[in-house]
């Protein structure tokens, strides 16, 4: 046997035992890939898009594919040629080559089905030609395996009859497992550090306007509560709510209350107002007790000397006319909404009517003022 034939020989023994590592890591890399991406997520909020770690990820894709193909499809087509037939006569080793035409029959025929019923218009029947088409590539996948491993069984026979050492396969099957899970680390663990530091600066932020806001409360109200920031962390942000006059309160008969909310930048978003209505007095006297106690609820927001993301949130809140309007000709059994442009809302709230009204019934209005786009 040539150098020539030899260097084959061992080339084919070191391609085909690397191919299914190749082949496998290349749907494992997505399953190392999704960890870090709810790490990233979930645990450091990061909300930046992952493009570049997914087109890394596909770059690893693409390259374990093109191996995959070349170290299965390249000793396949060359053992079918006359030069490895040349090797193998030398070597007295007659090829055993198992037919798989019937499982490759198999293959395009479920996957001809699946492609049919996934053009159903009925849902059941698409799942059931997804599930083929999900057959179809396992069976593909396991006509791959035992072609090569066919070809890797004569490779081996060849190697021993004429004395060729085939290369180790260990410390590259290695590297195929390793590196792409160094990548992607790689990849990952700068977002991490970055989206640390971006989180504790937001928090900062946000708690220094939660606890202005929770001091400037705690002086007007009888009960304030917070979303501590410094205890977790709230993407959607966090909220403050102060009880002017709570259950035990003797200040009024009306339980009032401000509940705002901060964002991570530490700016106001939303201020929400809300105020008990007794249904036994006059609805004149429960506008106006209504209204002194936002007006007391908005003087108290405004001594907390922090900023929102708009002015309108700060501004001293009134009773918009067409809710009053409509107030004064409604029962007090009626629920509705009043909209003012797109960021205020008064929403009259009750629980009963007037039949079914009884001591643990309540009636409520609630003014929302959120910042305007």
């Amino acid at each position: 046997m040539s150098e020539k034939e030899k260097k084959r020989v061992r080339r084919y023994g070191l391609f085909l035992p690397l191919a299914m590592p190749f082949i496998l890591m290349g749907f494992l890399n997505a399953g190392v890939a999704l960890p870090l991406g709810f790490i990233n997520s979930f645990v450091f909020h990061d909300i930046l898009s992952d493009l570049d770690c997914i087109l890394l990820l596909l770059g690893i894709e693409v390259f374990y594919m093109i191996a995959f193909c070349i170290c299965s499809l390249a000793p396949h087509f060359g053992m079918n040629g006359v030069k490895w037939g040349k090797i193998a006569l030398k070597a007295d080793v007659s090829a055993y080559k198992k037919n798989y035409s019937a499982q490759q029959s198999a293959v395009f025929g479920t996957r001809a089905v699946g492609s049919l019923l996934g053009r159903s218009d009925n849902a059941r029947v698409q799942k059931v030609g997804k599930a083929a088409n999900a057959l179809a590539a396992v069976g593909a996948a396991g006509v791959v395996a035992g072609v090569t491993n066919d070809n890797l069984r004569e490779v081996r026979l060849v190697a021993d009859a004429c004395g060729v050492k085939l290369p180790e396969t260990k410390k590259y099957v290695r590297f195929i497992v390793i590196i792409p899970i160094l990548l992607l680390i790689a990849a990952y663990v700068p977002r991490f550090i970055l989206a640390k530091q971006t989180m504790d600066t937001q928090v900062a932020m946000a708690s220094e306007t939660v606890y202005a806001l929770q001091s400037a409360f705690e002086d007007g109200c009888d009960s304030v509560r917070i979303d501590d920031p410094q205890e977790k962390y709230d993407d959607n942000g966090y909220r403050v709510r102060g009880y002017l006059n709570d259950d035990d309160s003797s200040k009024s008969d009306i339980i009032a209350s401000i509940y705002v909310t901060v964002d991570n930048h530490g700016s106001i978003v939303e201020v929400k107002y809300y105020a008990d209505i007794d249904v036994q007095a006059d609805k004149e006297d429960n506008l106006a007790m209504v209204e002194s106690e936002f007006r007391t609820l908005n003087e108290i927001l405004n001594n907390a000397g922090v900023e929102a993301i708009s002015d309108d949130l700060m501004d001293i809140c009134e009773l918009p006319e067409e809710f009053v309007t409509q107030f004064q000709e409604n029962s007090y059994y009626e629920r509705f909404y009043v909209y003012v442009g797109e960021n205020i809302t008064v929403d009259y709230y009750t629980t009963d009517t007037e039949e079914d009204y009884d001591q643990y019934s309540y009636s409520s209005i609630y003014l929302t003022i959120k910042a305007e786009n």
